[in-house]
């Protein structure tokens, strides 16, 4: 009685043994094998993305002033406008100057006669001398005042181009081509020479970003990285630019130091002040694994799996991702360089199944 019970617990179980055996045989037969696309794995330098903010300045930035003081009698331009090097940007009342101006350039007129007359005199008591015709005393006295004459013409001469300078300083001009950003200056408006701030000029054709980062990537950071920046006036609008130096020394307040970033702005799009987020891809010693994102078959936040291809054997290999970007994936660790990584057709396919690989040119790069 015990037997014929054991053999109605045990004929159950080995019968469904015994299909699942024959399933996996009908399974396993010969059949055609699976195409799928693949490629290599390959990679590029392990980067770390270091992030900072800051903020634009332009090239050159100038305040500028008038070297004299005095009435505005024009004001010709406006906050705003593009000035070309070399115009005027305002000017002072210079009646008075040019007044003094008229009266030095007669008198100019008149010591140039002179000096005229008196080098004709000298010629002729130089000719009645040959003929000791004339004292040495008259010939002397011929020499001295055609001395005196240049002298006097000299001397006018220098005044002269002193109050051409003050002239010139009475005309506040743009020293560079850029942007008027401030104007202090109204016409009637009494200006001081004491003052500097009375128009600002940028010229942003070329900004620079400077970047707060933090003391540990220091010595990580070379002249002539490349680096991200996006601007939040501009709707995270993206540039790049070129790290063009560092400053040579941390805060030991903030333990922090700064990065300063050289941008083309031909359009003039990037303006001073406008607040910047950055990013600068640090390469580091170990190699990165990126793959197209296409040769997932399943990610889950960080969790992920691929297939990859093993002496004709389909393998499903976990994976942990890192960062995205764009159409890459950074796979931390679960895949090896050199690897055949199924990139195409891994939907059609299984755990072990067998498979006819077509090998893609492709070496993904971030």
């Amino acid at each position: 009685m015990a037997s014929f019970l054991f053999l109605l617990l045990i004929l159950p179980a080995e019968w469904g043994f015994s299909q699942n055996l024959f399933a996996q045989i009908a399974r396993s037969g010969p059949g055609p094998k699976l195409s799928v696309r693949a490629i290599r794995v390959g990679g590029g330098p392990e980067v770390r993305i270091v992030q900072g903010m800051g903020s634009i300045r332009c090239d050159r930035e100038l305040e500028l002033g008038f070297e004299e003081s005095g009435v505005v009698s024009e004001a010709p331009v406006k906050q705003g406008d593009m000035v070309e090097k070399g115009q005027a940007l305002a000017k002072l009342e210079s009646s008075v100057v040019a007044a003094q101006m008229a009266e030095e350039e007669f008198a100019l007129a008149k010591a140039e006669a002179e000096v005229r007359y008196f080098s004709k005199e000298l010629e002729r008591r130089r000719a009645l001398a040959g003929k000791a015709a004339i004292s040495d005393t008259e010939m002397q006295r011929a020499i001295l005042e055609l001395e005196k004459s240049q002298a006097t013409a000299k001397h006018t001469e220098a005044r002269i181009k002193t109050i051409q300078t003050r002239l010139a300083r009475r005309v506040l001009r743009a020293p560079i081509s850029g942007l008027v950003s401030e104007y202090r200056i109204d016409v009637g408006s009494v200006a001081g020479s004491s003052s500097n701030k009375m128009v600002g000029l940028h010229n942003c054709r070329k900004v620079y970003a400077d970047l707060e980062l933090g003391e540990k990537i220091f010595s990580s950071l070379e002249p002539g990285m490349r680096v991200k920046i996006a601007v939040d006036a501009l709707g995270e609008r993206t540039f790049f630019g070129v790290l063009f130096r560092k400053s040579p020394a941390i805060d030991k307040k903030k333990r922090t130091f700064t990065a300063i970033v050289e941008i083309d702005n031909p359009q003039w799009v990037l303006r001073s002040g406008m607040f910047v987020r950055a990013e600068i891809a640090v390469p580091e010693a170990k190699k990165a694994v990126w793959i197209p994102s296409a040769a997932l078959v399943r990610a889950d936040g960080p969790a992920g799996s691929v297939f990859v291809v093993k002496d004709g054997v389909a393998l499903k290999r976990d994976v942990r991702i890192g960062e995205r970007s764009g159409d890459k994936a950074h796979i931390v660790n679960g895949l090896a360089h050199g690897e055949v990584l199924v990139v195409a057709g891994q939907d059609q396919i299984s755990e072990l199944d067998e498979v006819s690989v077509e090998m893609v040119d492709q070496r993904p790069e971030r």
